[in-house]
């Protein structure tokens, strides 16, 4: 009977104690996304275990004697083990507290990356095809003021008139000046 008590407590104290530091041990990735700052705190988180564990180690012993005084050993135990799980209860709520997240989670990070990326890509795109309609449209016009004797402003209205009237935009219209020029080469 004493060997699954002490097979069950010690199942549940590990998941408690996973269920705590597997979310301590990555806090430092969500608190700051400077790489040597991360590695101070996990310096301080490190440091200050040893300090804990040297600490329970050292006092542990004597504070069972001290409860143990006019009672047996084990009320001792007891009693140093209920002010210890007390003790790391407040101070893990103390940490769960006042502990904030300073930087967005990385997936957070990486989705609006992705998102500011492709909106650049977009309006690239986007720049592009006006820059190549707008030298289409340009050479569309030097072929109407040659061969019409036009200026630079009546070939525009000429294209843009025709666009109207047609339905379609300058730019297919100034495509079929130029696909018309290149038959007639």
């Amino acid at each position: 009977m004493m060997i699954a008590y002490a097979g069950i407590t010690n199942t549940i104290l590990m998941t408690l104690y996973s269920m705590n530091n597997m979310p301590y041990s990555a806090l430092g990735g969500v608190m700051t996304g400077d790489l040597n700052e991360r590695t101070k705190l996990n310096s301080y988180r490190f440091v200050s275990v040893n300090i804990a564990q040297f600490i329970v180690g050292g006092l542990t012993l004597p504070l069972v004697a001290k409860f143990a005084e006019g009672h047996d050993r084990q009320h001792g135990w007891q009693v140093t083990m209920t002010i210890w799980a007390v003790l790391c209860l407040g101070l893990f709520l103390v940490t769960f507290l006042t502990t904030k997240e300073r930087i967005k989670p990385i997936l957070d990070l990486c989705v609006s990356r992705f998102n500011a990326f492709a909106k650049l890509q977009d309006e690239l795109d986007r720049a592009k095809s006006a820059l190549e309609e707008r030298k289409v449209i340009e050479r569309a016009k030097g072929i109407l003021m040659k061969l019409k004797g036009l200026t630079e402003d009546e070939a525009y209205v000429l294209l843009r008139s025709t666009a109207m009237r047609e339905k379609k935009k300058i730019s297919e219209i100034a495509q079929s000046i130029l696909t018309a020029s290149e038959l007639l080469k």
